[in-house]
Order: C-alpha cells, then sequence, then structure tokens
C-alpha cells in the first residue's frame, strides 16, 4: 500500500497537471494584486472599514435605486421571450415579476415620493 501513495505522490509531484495549476494560483493571485493596485478605492477600501461600506453603499444605491426601473424592465423583456419559447412556465415567470417589481421599482418609488414630499414641505 506505501508503494501505490509513493507512486501516486510522485506521480502528483512530476505531472505538468500540477505545474498548470500551480502556475495558474500564481497568474491568478497577480492578477488579483494588479487589480487592487490599479483600482486605487478597492486598494483603500482593503484597510478602511468606512471605504469599504461606502462603496458598498454607493453599489446598492446605484443597483436599487438608480437602475431598478431599467433592471426591472430588463427582466421582464428577457421573461417575454422565454414564456413565449416556453422555456419558463406562467406561474414562475408572474411569480419573478413581482419579486423583481418588490426589489427593483419599490425602492425608487419610496425614493421618488419621499423626494416630492420634501419638495412640497
Amino acid at each position: 500500500m506505501k508503494r501505490v501513495i509513493d507512486t501516486v505522490r510522485q506521480y502528483l509531484t512530476n505531472t505538468t497537471i500540477t505545474t498548470f495549476l500551480m502556475n495558474a494560483l500564481r497568474r491568478r493571485s497577480a492578477t488579483f494584486a494588479t487589480l487592487l493596485l490599479c483600482v486605487p478605492e478597492l486598494a483603500f477600501a482593503q484597510a478602511s472599514f468606512s471605504t469599504g461600506t461606502s462603496l458598498l453603499q454607493a453599489f446598492a444605491q446605484a443597483i436599487f435605486i438608480s437602475w431598478g426601473p431599467y433592471i426591472f424592465m430588463i427582466i421582464l423583456g428577457v421573461l417575454v421571450v422565454m414564456v413565449g419559447k416556453g422555456w419558463v412556465p406562467m406561474k414562475g415567470a408572474a411569480i419573478a415579476v413581482v419579486c423583481c417589481f418588490c426589489f427593483f421599482c419599490v425602492p425608487t418609488i419610496v425614493r421618488y415620493l419621499a423626494t416630492q414630499a420634501a419638495a412640497q414641505i
């Protein structure tokens, strides 16, 4: 049994697959380091919690407030095509539309109504 384990261990250390995987890991870590150095906001976010939080808040605000209706319309259009082709059942599409409306359009409507109410006061 020990001979089999030694043979497998020797095979794994001498194969090109192991070398390829190690080189891929080195390349990925180098790519990640390059991205962090090229994007100063993200590199600084690693060191400061407040910057990371503000980046996450800006991203969430962009998705749910600014881009919300557009994302909803894109999902609605894709679902119309998919239901028409028979790829998605109508019940699943209706549930997806209601969920997308709640997640993407309701925050935008609330923000719009809050802005209008503040303008009236």
